[in-house]
Order: C-alpha cells, then structure tokens, then sequence
C-alpha cells in the first residue's frame, strides 16, 4: 500500500500518489485499489532505470530551458553555451540510463555508472 511506503520512505502520502500515478501512466508500475490493493512493478527491478522514471515523473529531461525549447535562442544553432549545456545533458542522460533501480534499493555503489569525464570532487566520483 502507498501509505505504508510512505511511511517507510517518510515521504508524503500525496505526493507519493502522484509519483505512482505518473509511473502508471507511463507502465511502469500497475496500482491496484482497495484493501488488497497496492502498486507492483511490470517490469523486473533490475530492468528499470533511474532515467525510465525521471521520464515518468518529470517528463522530457532539459536541465537548461534552450534545450527544451532551442526556438527561444536568438543563437540557436550557433550558441557555445546551448552546445556545452547540451553536453552535459547528454552525460547526465547516459549516466541516468546506466543505473538500475536495484541498484539504488540494494545500496550498491554506482559510482562506476557515473560518466567519467564528470571527475572526482572531495573524493567521491561524480
């Protein structure tokens, strides 16, 4: 049930709903109501990616705005900076895709999925 997962992950209830609700619409999960309800995955665990469901949940990943929407860009096209935010993204999206979700919930170290021309800092790769 997503109240008992809620409070397991001491996340909000509400919030929770909506999370699930996206990542059934996008068939990630299938929630069932009532008292033998729930929500279950339709795919093994080890099969979904941390990106599958930022995709699910957030929808189309731009971490800069030009990137969603080049036309805003009087330099689209031409631009150093839309270029160099666009590299990171496509890191961030490659990095994203390597990570199982089992992994996450195994507490494995992901730091071998992580692309390595993000570097290290304080230690810890990134």
């Amino acid at each position: 049930h997503i109240g008992e997962i809620a409070d397991q992950t001491h996340i909000p209830e509400p919030f929770l709903r909506k999370i699930f609700s996206s990542m059934a619409k996008n068939g990630i999960v299938h929630s069932k109501r009532g008292l033998s309800g729930g929500v279950e995955l339709l795919n093994e665990i080890d099969d979904i990616t941390v990106y599958d469901v930022m995709i699910a949940v957030e929808g189309e990943l731009a971490i800069y705005k030009c990137l969603k929407h080049p036309e805003i860009c009087p330099k689209n096209g031409d631009c150093q900076t839309q270029n160099m935010w666009r590299a990171i993204q496509d890191n961030l999206v490659d990095s994203l895709k390597k990570i199982k979700i089992k992994q996450l919930y195994d507490g494995d170290n992901i730091s071998g999925c992580i692309h390595p021309e993000f570097g290290i800092r304080d230690g810890v790769k990134f």
